[in-house]
């Protein structure tokens, strides 16, 4: 997924989490928050997402009724907030991506 989202489409995020930040193997929950100016966060938990364990990466999935629910020429933030197995709680800086819309 390149830095644009359009509307109507399922693309799929896909979040290279570092292994010298963090092994994902030592995540016991994490949280993906989208949001858009004017409009709820919005969560998405573990069971919603895609984890790679052996390539440190994290995936989601958006629906179509997700991306039509979008602005377009808005863009959206999203971040992620990760607890170990340990009970530490790490959290990634605030990430965006446009919203446009799609002709059809």
């Amino acid at each position: 997924m390149d830095n644009i989202l359009l509307q109507g489409t399922t693309p799929t995020l896909k979040i290279n989490v570092l292994k010298t930040d963090i092994l994902l193997e030592n995540v016991d929950e994490i949280e993906l928050a989208f949001r858009q100016w004017g409009k709820d966060a919005i969560i998405k938990t573990t069971s919603d997402l895609g984890v790679d364990t052996t390539e440190n990466v994290i995936t989601y999935h958006f629906t179509e009724e997700e991306t039509l629910n979008l602005l377009p020429r808005n863009d959206i933030q999203w971040q992620l907030r990760l607890k170990t197995i340990g009970g530490e709680i790490f959290g990634t800086k605030t990430s965006r991506f446009d919203v446009a819309d799609l002709i059809s």
